[in-house]
């Protein structure tokens, strides 16, 4: 993607007071992947098709109730195979052609995780957990540099970085985007 493209992207945003932090990682994670194959900023037509198509998708995952709207601490947001789940039928239903991994068996850091889909030299997008569980983010590659991009959809906004080692972020429950191979 041309960086005065990447500069346009436009990612979702999270509510304050709802629990759907996992929700929008998912569709940052796929919007990331899907902008970087098409080469094109998404018109705003398309953002609200897909954002209707995902929440589709989301009254689909098991165990997902109206009380994730609510972002009680006692009912919490969507686990890491739900975001994998509701990943898989977005693809799915828009029958995008991506691959969606779930890396718990890896037995990798978080670090290692990442530096081993940057070798892969495919574009990826990580939705990560942190390590209390409480939030979910996305950790996308940088396409020319060794630095990776984070997204925050409490603070929808893509921020370049390197010290993949500083942040509080773990290995165990990330789900991978990636696209599929040619």
């Amino acid at each position: 993607m041309r960086k005065d493209k990447q500069k346009e992207m436009r990612f979702f945003a999270q509510a304050e007071y709802d629990g759907l932090c996992g929700f929008y990682a998912a569709l940052n994670a796929l919007r990331w992947i899907d902008s970087s194959t098409e080469n094109k900023k998404p018109t705003e037509q398309e953002n609200q098709y897909f954002f209707v198509e995902a929440v589709t998708c989301l009254a689909r995952v098991r165990g997902v109730t109206i009380q994730i709207l609510k972002n009680d601490p006692n009912v919490g947001g969507i686990d890491r195979l739900q975001i994998k789940e509701l990943c898989e039928l977005i693809v799915e239903r828009l029958e995008l052609p991506f691959k969606v991994e779930d890396s718990t068996n890896s037995r990798r850091s978080f670090l290692e995780l990442m530096r081993t889909l940057k070798s892969d030299k495919r574009k990826f997008a990580a939705i990560v957990g942190t390590p209390n569980g409480g939030h979910w983010v996305v950790v996308a590659d940088h396409r020319d540099t060794s630095a990776y991009h984070l997204i925050d959809n409490s603070a929808p906004v893509r921020t370049p970085f390197t010290g993949l080692g500083s942040r509080k972020l773990s290995g165990e429950d990330v789900v991978i985007l990636r696209p599929l191979e040619s």
